[in-house]
C-alpha cells in the first residue's frame, strides 16, 4: 500500500515572492494585449460587413446577414460602430460603451427617432402616452458585456437605459465617444426598449461565483442618471427594474449627490458619487448621511488634486483613478502622494480601496522608480472647480 506524507508535514520548496510577481504582472500584461487584439479582429469584421452591406443592396442585407453570419445581428452593429472609430482613439473604451442592442427592421437599421426620447420631447407627452413609453413591449435588449476589460474592472456589464449629460466636464470621454457614435450625441435621452435589459440578461452564476464583478452592472456609464435635467419619472423606470432583477449589483454615480435622497434604493443598488476635487467633497459628504442603499461608494477617478475629507465614514468602498486622454484633456496619472494619503485615510475609516489601472499603482514598480519629477498638480486643463480665491 503506497503512504503519503500529511498535507501538514509534506515538504515544500521555498516560494519565491519576486518571481511570483514578476510572473503574475507578466501575465496580467499578456491578458491585456490578448483583450486589444481581440478588439482589433472585432473592428476588422465590422470593416467587412460594411463592404458587405455596400455590395448587397437595398432590401437585401438583413436576409444576408441571417443566411450567412454566424452570430447574432446585435454583435453585428456593434462590429460594425467600431470599425467607424478612429484608429488612434482607446478602442477598448469604445468598445464597452458601443450598444449593440438594436434589433434590426427589414432594411438592417433602426430609426433613432424611434428609439429615444429627448427631454424636451418627453415634456409634450400626455401622462397615458409616458406610461406607456415607460412599460415598452418585449424587446431584445440586454446589457452590454465588457468581457475581462479592466477598463470598468469593477463592472463586468453596462447599461444605459438614459444616455447623455449637461456637466460638461472637460475630461469626459463618455461625450467624445457619444459624439462620434450616437445620434443625439450626448443630449440626455431614454431608450425606452432598454429598460427590458435586465429581464432579457442571462445571469452568469458560475462566472459571478469565481470573480463577483460578474455579477455588477454600471448603470448609465454614458450619463448621470441623476443630474438635475433627468426626469423623475426616468429615474424610478430604472429602478423599478432594478428591484426585479436582485440577482445582480446595479451600480450608479452621479457628480449630483444631492438628488439622491429623492429616491428610494433597494438593497442590490450601490450608489455612489464622483469627487473628483475638494470642491465637490462637503455636498457629498452632506448627501451621504441622508442616502440609504446596499451599498454607498465614492469614486475619485480623476483624482486632479489632493482631497480631505472629514466623514468618510458615509461610505463603504473608494474607488481611485486617473484619466484618460479626451479630445480636450490630456491622460492623467495621480501623483502618488495624494493616492496614498486619500487610501490611507479610506483603510482608516474602514473602507474597502479599488485602484483602479490608470492610476498608476498597479504599475507601481515601473513608475515610482522613473528618476523623472513627479507632478505636483494636475494639468490646467482638467481643473475646472477652481476656488474663487485662486481664480487669476
Amino acid at each position: 500500500m503506497k503512504h503519503e506524507l500529511p498535507i501538514a508535514t509534506e515538504v515544500r520548496p521555498a516560494v519565491n515572492l519576486a518571481n511570483l510577481a514578476t510572473a503574475i504582472n507578466a501575465e496580467h500584461v499578456a491578458g491585456d494585449a490578448m483583450i486589444q487584439k481581440g478588439i482589433l479582429h472585432y473592428r476588422q469584421a465590422g470593416k467587412y460587413l460594411i463592404e458587405a452591406k455596400e455590395a448587397c443592396g437595398h432590401g437585401n442585407w438583413l436576409s444576408w446577414v441571417k443566411k450567412n453570419v454566424r452570430f447574432e445581428y446585435r454583435q453585428v452593429a456593434r462590429y460594425m460602430k467600431l470599425a467607424k472609430c478612429d484608429v488612434t482613439s482607446n478602442l477598448e473604451l469604445e468598445w464597452s460603451a458601443i450598444d449593440g442592442n438594436a434589433a434590426p427592421e427589414e432594411n438592417g437599421e433602426v430609426p433613432e427617432e424611434k428609439r429615444f426620447l429627448t427631454i424636451s420631447s418627453w415634456e409634450v407627452l400626455k401622462a397615458a402616452e409616458r406610461q406607456r413609453a415607460l412599460s415598452p413591449p418585449s424587446s431584445e435588449e440586454k446589457f452590454n458585456d465588457q468581457g475581462d476589460s479592466e477598463s470598468i474592472g469593477w463592472a463586468l456589464w453596462s447599461w444605459n437605459p438614459v444616455t447623455g449629460c449637461l456637466h460638461n466636464c472637460p475630461y469626459c470621454y463618455a461625450r467624445d465617444i457619444a459624439n462620434r457614435l450616437f445620434e443625439p450625441k450626448f443630449e440626455p435621452v431614454l431608450y425606452p426598449s432598454r429598460l427590458n435589459a435586465p429581464q432579457n440578461t442571462s445571469f452568469p452564476m458560475e462566472k459571478a461565483a469565481e470573480k463577483p464583478s460578474h455579477k455588477n452592472v454600471f448603470v448609465c456609464s454614458m450619463a448621470d442618471l441623476f443630474g438635475r435635467w433627468v426626469p423623475a419619472e426616468w429615474v424610478e423606470a430604472v429602478l423599478d427594474r432594478v428591484r426585479t432583477a436582485p440577482q445582480w449589483n446595479f451600480l450608479f454615480l452621479t457628480k449630483f449627490p444631492i438628488r439622491l435622497s429623492e429616491f428610494d434604493f433597494p438593497d442590490n443598488a450601490w450608489v455612489g458619487t464622483t469627487v473628483d476635487c475638494q470642491a465637490r467633497v462637503a455636498n457629498a459628504e452632506k448627501a451621504f448621511r441622508k442616502v440609504k442603499a446596499g451599498k454607498k461608494w465614492l469614486s475619485c477617478e480623476p483624482l486632479i488634486e489632493p482631497l480631505h475629507f472629514e466623514t468618510l465614514e458615509v461610505f463603504d468602498w473608494l474607488v481611485i483613478g486617473g484619466a484618460s486622454a479626451s479630445t480636450e484633456t490630456p491622460a492623467w496619472v495621480p501623483p502618488r502622494a495624494w493616492i496614498e494619503q486619500l487610501h490611507s485615510d479610506a483603510r482608516k475609516a474602514g473602507l474597502r480601496v479599488y485602484l483602479k489601472r490608470n492610476s498608476g499603482i498597479l504599475t507601481q514598480e515601473f513608475l515610482w522608480d522613473d528618476p523623472t519629477e513627479e507632478a505636483t498638480e494636475a494639468p490646467a486643463a482638467l481643473r475646472y472647480l477652481i476656488p474663487k480665491d485662486q481664480k487669476a
